[in-house]
């Protein structure tokens, strides 16, 4: 770092890298929300990252080669990336309990930056309604 701000997008990228060993052609960042936990003197953003030169198979197969952190990826889950499937994903009981604070809504805000703030809250009320 050479004192100036911090780049969040490249660290964004680093992470990318460091984790997944995805390069930076690979995928498109976008912001979509910056936080701050005043109470723990903590802030953060919630980044999309979305893939751009690999489907799937591609990154299934890229993963199966192994990563340096792999410990940390004992397990990928793939969840068809729509409202009702991910919100009912998000609210399954045996999981709905162990997300990170900020996993919910960075799922709510990547569904709403693809389908928009009517179809995801209608399809939230929908999951809500079914698991009552």
């Amino acid at each position: 770092m050479d004192g100036g701000p911090p780049d969040l997008f490249q660290a964004a990228r680093r992470g990318m890298q460091e984790e997944l060993h995805i390069g930076d052609d690979q995928y498109d960042l976008r912001l979509l929300a910056f936080h701050v936990a005043t109470s723990l003197s903590q802030w953060g953003v919630m980044l999309l990252a979305r893939l751009s030169a690999m489907s799937r198979a591609d990154f299934e197969a890229h993963l199966s080669r192994g990563v340096e952190d792999g410990w940390e990826h004992r397990a990928i889950e793939y969840v068809l990336f729509e409202p009702v499937s991910t919100l009912r994903y998000l609210l399954r009981p045996d999981r709905r309990d162990n997300w990170t604070p900020a996993a919910p809504g960075l799922c709510y805000l990547a569904l709403v930056n693809m389908y928009g703030r009517r179809q995801v809250d209608a399809a939230l009320d929908r999951v809500l309604r079914d698991l009552s």
